[in-house]
This record gives C-alpha cells, structure tokens and sequence, in this order.
C-alpha cells in the first residue's frame, strides 16, 4: 500500500483526449482492482472524475479481477445489459473478466506489463495504443 500511495503513474500519450473522445458518445464505467482512495486520488489528478458515471473499486466487489464480479457491480449501477457494453484493459485478467461477464473485451497492447499473455487471452479485437480506440468502437 505504501508503494501505491507513493507511485505516480503516467497516463498513455493521448489518452486524456481519448477519454474525453469516449465519454461523449458512450456511457463509461471505471472498474479497478486498485483501492478506493487510490483510484480516486489519481481520477481526480488527472481531472477525469466527470467522464465516469460510475467507479467500481476493490472494496465494491465480494471478488477480484478475473471474476466477473466487479463488472457486474458496473452493469448493475449503469442499469445496462452485458451484451451492450465493451471492457477495455490490458492485462489479460481483464479479458477473462469481461468474458466471464458476457460482454466483449479490447486489449491494449501498449503499456500492457505482459502483452504477450494479453494476446493470448483472446481478446475480441485488440489495439497496439489507446489513441486506435474511437475508431474500434464504431466498428465493433
């Protein structure tokens, strides 16, 4: 916990802009399996609090990532159906997550920590940077 509080992470390049993109078009949920106060501290930081209807965080759900637990938490808050939603992520954890939810799964292969094992998990479609997903999603 003393690491977190103390890291400092870095968003993708253009990824704030992607965000902002997303957001008004689709509804979006920020599911995490980081605590409350961390994920909120950085939301805030990085100024993106109002892009999210709904923020689902470790302490929301009775199981942790790769069950699909915390998704539904999600769905449930978004009053929305599995089959109308796409889970973003990049470890693939994620892909099994959104799987086992029933909803389809992108893959963000750069600045995955192990995008060889996200690439195996299967993903729905995949993207090599966050800046190709507007473009994905009106496609998919």
């Amino acid at each position: 916990m003393k690491a977190y509080r103390q890291h400092r992470p870095e968003m993708q390049p253009y990824a704030i802009t992607v965000l902002r993109a997303v957001a008004r078009r689709y509804s979006m949920a920020l599911v995490s399996s980081g605590s409350r106060a961390r994920v909120r501290r950085q939301v805030r930081e990085f100024q993106l609090d109002s892009l999210f209807q709904t923020k689902v965080c470790c302490e929301d759900a009775p199981k942790r990532k790769p069950h699909p637990a915390p998704l539904q938490v999600a769905l449930d808050r978004l009053h929305v159906g599995a089959n109308v939603c796409v889970y973003v992520g990049d470890a693939p954890e994620d892909i099994e997550m959104a799987h086992r939810a029933g909803m389809r799964a992108i893959g963000v292969l750069g600045g995955s920590p192990v995008p060889e094992r996200l690439a195996a998990a299967s993903p729905d479609a995949t993207i090599r940077i966050i800046r190709e997903l507007p473009r994905l999603l009106r496609n998919f």
